[in-house]
């Protein structure tokens, strides 16, 4: 059996484990390996690129049956609960058995087992509510659009940026690329396809 320790750097509500185990039935144990979540940042076009290796994906691949997996919190898997619990899911369909501190959660307990049982009631409860949410939206917007009182989403245009004019020139001298243009708006790279659209279509009327 070895027993591995899971951190997540980029979590504020996660402790970092050292190298020992501070405390519950393995306490002073050392740590057999330690894997860590990758950093993950947000493109200018909107999306998520994972920097590094995957500790998660790694660690899974890794362990073996009766190995333990330690973590600080269940948050270091995901901040989203049903997320986190399938990770965990993951690891028990190999017999590793994970332990969250934060929690006082313990895979190998019947009341952890019987949470990992419900993941598919959880998933198929998380679809139908997402279903229910769209249609009640869709049914709200029916209802204003009888009514008179639904116009739908004002179109974005260069005029909702003050500086769109200042960073069009420097785009056009060649001072900054199509990207950076992007990322100083806050905006993806196809809304910038369309706003340049926009504005250059007004300059020459």
């Amino acid at each position: 059996m070895q027993i591995f320790a899971y951190n997540n750097p980029y979590n504020q509500m996660g402790q970092i484990l050292s190298s020992m185990i501070p405390f519950g039935v393995f306490a002073g144990r050392q740590f057999d390996a330690t894997y860590e979540a990758p950093e993950v940042s947000r493109q200018s076009d909107g999306r998520i690129k994972v920097n590094g290796p995957d500790g998660e994906e790694q660690l899974l691949a890794d362990a073996k049956p009766n190995d333990v997996v330690i973590t600080s919190t269940l948050t270091n898997f995901s901040v989203d609960f049903i997320s986190a619990l399938q990770t965990v899911a993951e690891f028990d369909a190999k017999g590793i058995r994970v332990i969250a501190y934060q929690e006082d959660f313990d895979s190998t307990n019947l009341r952890e087992q019987v949470l990992i049982q419900s993941l598919p009631l959880m998933h198929k409860f998380r679809r139908n509510a997402f279903k229910a949410r769209r249609l009640n939206q869709l049914a709200g917007i029916e209802t204003a659009v009888k009514k008179g009182k639904f116009t739908g989403r004002k179109p974005i245009s260069p005029a909702d940026f003050p500086d769109f004019g200042k960073y069009y020139n420097q785009y056009m001298m060649r001072e900054i690329g199509k990207g950076e243009f992007a990322k100083k708006l806050k905006v993806s790279r196809p809304t910038l396809d369309k706003l340049l659209e926009d504005f250059t279509k007004k300059k020459g009327e």
